[in-house]
């Protein structure tokens, strides 16, 4: 077993760390339950959506005090008060805790807002009973004054019985899921230890992770703790020597790569194929590619390793229009099982995206799929008007 911290971070004011990112949940992992080690770069890994305002612009909202648990079904959840992005109180969320759910601690589904009640809640936790099949939870007003109550599920938002006031320290059941192999533990008390987990303390881990503002600790198998070790830990530098030549080892994906590229056809054309030379700086026979062939290689490369994450800066800068839509028709099936964050100012390239974030004066502006902000009429169907005056739709 294994052992997955949830904190969040003092705001501190560095150039290196906005003391905005402080308001979201990190994680933490540990083998042994006493030392933790920070994950993703001690950046934290779940954020909560801004709110659109009437007049279509966009609120910042963050997140203080979450709770991390397990669901009985396999996955897990998270609870958490609203705050305002800059740490104030959210007057949206008055009275209310925000859940989320994950099946893996790394992609979140933002569930809503239970209400809870009518004044500010600061703290809360939830637990799955599993004599009654249910999920409690516990919460801490501003007032001080403490209440529990039941949820079927935190998929489903709705409070299962009035609130009862409980009476002296907050604190959580112990649980365990057997079909998931996953245990979660109960809450800090007294401010020296977390209840259920050991001899941890808040001291302890402030001191082995800046800033730390530790919350709870879930017990995991250890397959989960590799798998989040391994997408969430930044790789050590180390030095590499590079082979003269490297040979593909499927031929039928290397095939694929350059056929969604679009490098297809010049990739046949080149004398040695794979063995070509392209570096003009090292080898004075290396082949000389245009800026658009540079591009489909990069993105042939990036397809053949079958990365699950592809972020693609501009990717059809140096293509002409023709080739850009040629690439964009072989888009859905090449980017099929990955995530691919597209950078462009190409507005033509972001009707093939699941969902478009325009960014304007350090920013968002809007957010949503293409024929939801055309049919907005905002900013981006602005844009895109302005843009699509150079091409014509649909071959017309």
């Amino acid at each position: 077993m294994a052992y997955i911290l949830n904190y969040t971070r003092e705001p501190i004011n560095s150039a290196l760390y906005d003391p905005r990112l402080a308001y979201s949940m990190h994680l933490a992992v540990s083998e042994d339950g006493k030392e933790y080690r920070a994950l993703n770069h001690n950046s934290g890994v779940l954020f909560v959506k801004a709110t659109e305002n009437q007049d279509g612009s966009l609120n910042p909202k963050s997140l203080k005090n979450p709770w991390l648990f397990a669901l009985p079904e396999g996955g897990f959840g998270v609870a958490a008060v609203r705050i305002e992005g800059d740490g104030g109180e959210d007057e949206e969320s008055r009275g209310c805790a925000v859940f989320f759910v994950s099946p893996d601690l790394m992609e979140y589904e933002e569930v809503g807002l239970l209400k809870l009640g009518t004044e500010h809640v600061e703290r809360v936790s939830c637990v799955y009973d599993q004599k009654r099949g249910s999920f409690r939870v516990l919460w801490q007003e501003r007032t001080g004054e403490r209440f529990g109550a039941f949820i079927r599920s935190p998929k489903e938002l709705q409070l299962a019985a009035v609130p009862e006031m409980l009476e002296g320290q907050l604190e959580t059941e112990e649980i365990w899921s057997r079909g998931s192999g996953l245990c979660g533990s109960g809450s800090f008390d007294g401010g020296s230890g977390l209840s259920g987990s050991g001899n941890l303390n808040r001291e302890s881990i402030a001191a082995g992770i800046q800033g730390a503002v530790p919350h709870n600790v879930l017990e995991v198998s250890e397959a989960v703790a590799v798998r989040l070790c391994r997408k969430l830990t930044p790789p050590v530098n180390i030095g590499v020597r590079f082979p003269e030549q490297v040979e593909a080892a499927n031929r039928e994906e290397l095939e694929l790569a350059l056929e969604w590229s679009g490098f297809g056809g010049r990739y046949e054309s080149l004398p040695n194929r794979g063995r070509t030379r392209v570096v003009r700086e090292v080898y004075g026979d290396a082949t000389d590619f245009s800026g658009g062939e540079k591009q489909k290689l990069l993105f042939a490369r990036a397809l053949y390793r079958k990365a699950p994450l592809l972020i693609l800066d501009e990717p059809t800068a140096a293509l002409d229009p023709i080739a850009e839509h040629e690439l964009y028709l072989r888009y859905g099936e090449a980017a099929r099982g990955r995530t691919v964050i597209f950078i462009s100012h190409r507005l033509s390239s972001t009707r093939f995206c699941d969902r478009i974030v325009l960014l304007e004066g350090a920013g968002i502006v809007e957010e949503g799929t293409h024929e939801e902000l055309l049919k907005k009429g905002g900013r981006y169907a602005e844009l895109f008007e302005m843009q699509s005056r150079f091409y014509k739709e649909n071959g017309k």
